[in-house]
C-alpha cells in the first residue's frame, strides 16, 4: 500500500505536467471547446474542425455531460485546466477521507485513520489521476449524495446525482439504491437534470434533441469493444458487442432488482457496495474505474470491525488486494487478473448480502 501514496505523487505530477500524461483529461477538454463553439463534437462535419484544437478522436459520453463539462472543463487554457484538475481530485481524495473516517470512527480514532488509509490506497486513484479521468470526482459526487440522503436532503441529492451521471457507467448502478430505499425525490431530479442538459446542448450545438441522443448510442460501442470487465470476457467468445451490452445490462438490472427488493432495510452503504459490484462486473470499465469499488471495501471493512471474525478479515482482505495491487503487477498476470478480480468481487458481494440478510432476520426474531 505504500507504493499507492508514492505513486499518487508521481500521477499529480504527470497530470500537471506530463506529455503523455492526462490524455484522457486533454481529449475531454478539447471536446468542451467545441461545445464552447457551438459544435457537437461527436457530429462534427469536416467544416466544423477548429485548426488549434484538431479532430476529435475520442468519444462516448452522454451529451448532458457537457452541460456539466462548463464547471469541468471552464473555457481556459488546457495547461490551466491541469491545474484545475488537481485541485477537483485534491478536494475529491479529501471527501473521500472524510468519508471513510466517518465511518471508521465508531470502531475508535485508530481505526478510522485506517479506513483512510486503505482508501486512499486503491492502486486505480493513481491510474485516474495519470489518465487524466475523473472517476475520483465522481466518487465525491456519489458520496455528497450519500450524506445528503442520510440528511434527508432528497431534492439536493438529485441535483448532485445528475451531476455525477456525467459517467453513467460508475454512477447510473447507484440509481436503483435509490430507487429501493424509495427517494422518488431524488431519482426525478436526478433524470430531470439530464434531460434538461441534453436539451440544453441540442439548443447550444444546434441540433435537435434525436440526433443528440443517436450519436449517443451510437458511441456505446465505440467505448464497449477494448474496456476491461465482464463485457469484454464474453466477447472474446465471439459474441457480438451489441448483444453483449444487451445481456450484460439485462442481466445487471434483473440481478440489481432481485438484490435490491431483498435488501430494503439494509443500510445505505450496503446498497451503495451492491451497486458499485454491479456497475463494474456488467457495464463497460477500464482499471482506472476500479476505484468505485471503494464502497465494497468500505462496507466490508466496517463488517469486519463490527464482527472480526477469521472469514470477514479474509473476504477483506481478498478485496483489498485487488484493489491495492498497482497495475504494472496486475498487468503481469492479464487476462486472468481480470477473471479473478470479478470472482472475487462478486464473491465478496454474496458474502455481504447473506450477512446482511442474516442480521435482518436476527433483528426480526
Amino acid at each position: 500500500m505504500p507504493f499507492a501514496y508514492t505513486n499518487q505523487e508521481i500521477n499529480f505530477a504527470r497530470l500537471l505536467s506530463s506529455p503523455s500524461g492526462a490524455r484522457d483529461l486533454l481529449e475531454r477538454w478539447q471536446e468542451q471547446q467545441y461545445i464552447y463553439l457551438g459544435i457537437y463534437p461527436y457530429r462534427m462535419n469536416p467544416a466544423d474542425i477548429n485548426a488549434e484544437l484538431g479532430r476529435i478522436r475520442s468519444g462516448g459520453y452522454p451529451p448532458w455531460a457537457f452541460l456539466t463539462g462548463f464547471f469541468m472543463f471552464p473555457p481556459i487554457s488546457s495547461t490551466l485546466t491541469r491545474f484545475y484538475h488537481v485541485f477537483l481530485n485534491l478536494i475529491s481524495l479529501g471527501i473521500l477521507s472524510r468519508f471513510a473516517y466517518q465511518l471508521g470512527l465508531p470502531f475508535g480514532r485508530m481505526a478510522a485513520y485506517f479506513f483512510v488509509f486503505t482508501s486512499l490506497a486503491i492502486s486505480s486513484n493513481c491510474t485516474t489521476l495519470n489518465n487524466g479521468q475523473y472517476g475520483l470526482i465522481v466518487n465525491a459526487l456519489l458520496i455528497i449524495v450519500y450524506w445528503l440522503l442520510q440528511a434527508n436532503k432528497n431534492y439536493l441529492a438529485g441535483v448532485f446525482m445528475g451531476i455525477a451521471l456525467v459517467k453513467p457507467n460508475i454512477s447510473a448502478p447507484y440509481l436503483l439504491s435509490l430507487v429501493i430505499k424509495r427517494k422518488f425525490k431524488t431519482v426525478i431530479l436526478a433524470f430531470v437534470y439530464i434531460i434538461s442538459a441534453t436539451f440544453a446542448i441540442a439548443h447550444t450545438t444546434r441540433l435537435n434533441f434525436e440526433k443528440v441522443i443517436g450519436s449517443f448510442l451510437n458511441q456505446i460501442k465505440y467505448v464497449a469493444d477494448d474496456g476491461v470487465s465482464s463485457i469484454n470476457i464474453i466477447m472474446k467468445f465471439g459474441i457480438s458487442t451489441e448483444i453483449t451490452l444487451v445481456l450484460l445490462t439485462t442481466i445487471g438490472l434483473v440481478l440489481g432488482i432481485v438484490i435490491f427488493q431483498k435488501l430494503q432495510h439494509t443500510s445505505l452503504l450496503t446498497l451503495f457496495a451492491c451497486a458499485a459490484v454491479i456497475g463494474r462486473v456488467f457495464t463497460y470499465h477500464r482499471p482506472y474505474d476500479d476505484l468505485m469499488l471503494v464502497f465494497l471495501l468500505l462496507a466490508l471493512l466496517s463488517l469486519a470491525f463490527s464482527y472480526p471474525s477469521r472469514l470477514n478479515i479474509i473476504i477483506v482482505s481478498l478485496v483489498g488486494l485487488t484493489l491495492w495491487l498497482p497495475l504494472s503487477i496486475q498487468n503481469l498476470a492479464s487476462p486472468y487478473w481480470s477473471i479473478f478480480q470479478n470472482t472475487i468481487w462478486l464473491i465478496a458481494l454474496v458474502y455481504l448480502l447473506v450477512n446482511s440478510w442474516e442480521r435482518e432476520n436476527n433483528a426480526d426474531d
